[in-house]
């Protein structure tokens, strides 16, 4: 934990590319699979390709615009009252609780993150870590929830909630999401000590894809 307080703006900037940028991929993966429109996808990748450090452009927030829209419709919005924002809002604080707890687990402080900083939210860095796994939670409810269900009835919520078990590819080994999730914020406290992002291992929508098979 001294050792996060001594993080410096560069080394936190650089990391957020790397952690949106695996978000973005993401997007674009879901997005290729679903056979969006070609030019939709060549924006994604436009802006994949445009991040900077700390993305003070929001490539991030451009790239979901173009990504939600293209999912669910041109007039669709994330305030929007429809089961594909309760499926997502729910899905997303399942990947959210699961983060945190891993995170403390590491022993590090939740209120520092990497690029949220709001003062009055307790779990700023681990909002930042599980943004690459919300496209593939966002693969799960279209495969599983979406089309088999009106509304997110108590056995919709179970079938979400059992994305942590689903199993993915990880270095060549099949590991629970659970289970990469503390590999990837092992890996990302090793990137943060050694200042070398690169560190931070990848979390790919065709790993959890290939482990579905």
């Amino acid at each position: 934990t001294l050792q996060q307080i001594k993080w410096t703006q560069e080394i936190k900037k650089e990391m957020w590319k790397n952690v949106i940028g695996q978000k973005i991929a993401n997007q674009i993966r879901v997005a290729e699979l679903l056979k969006v429109e070609p030019e939709r996808i060549e924006l994604m990748q436009k802006n994949y390709h445009d991040l900077t450090p700390g993305d003070q452009t929001n490539r991030e927030g451009h790239t979901a615009k173009v990504y939600f829209n293209s999912l669910y419709g041109l007039n669709f919005t994330r305030d929007k009252d429809c089961l594909e924002n309760s499926g997502m809002n729910y899905g997303y604080t399942i990947i959210r609780a699961a983060v945190a707890r891993l995170v403390v687990g590491q022993g590090l402080i939740p209120v520092l993150g990497i690029f949220h900083h709001n003062e009055f939210n307790s779990f700023n860095l681990v909002d930042d870590l599980m943004e690459p796994f919300r496209p593939l939670m966002d693969y799960w409810l279209m495969k599983n929830i979406f089309h088999k269900y009106k509304y997110l009835s108590y056995e919709a919520r179970l079938i979400i909630i059992n994305f942590l078990n689903q199993e993915m590819i990880f270095k060549g080994t099949h590991s629970s999401i659970d289970q990469i999730m503390d590999k990837y914020i092992t890996s990302f406290v090793e990137a943060m000590s050694e200042e070398n992002t690169l560190l931070l291992e990848r979390i790919k929508l065709d790993d959890f894809l290939e482990a579905l098979k």
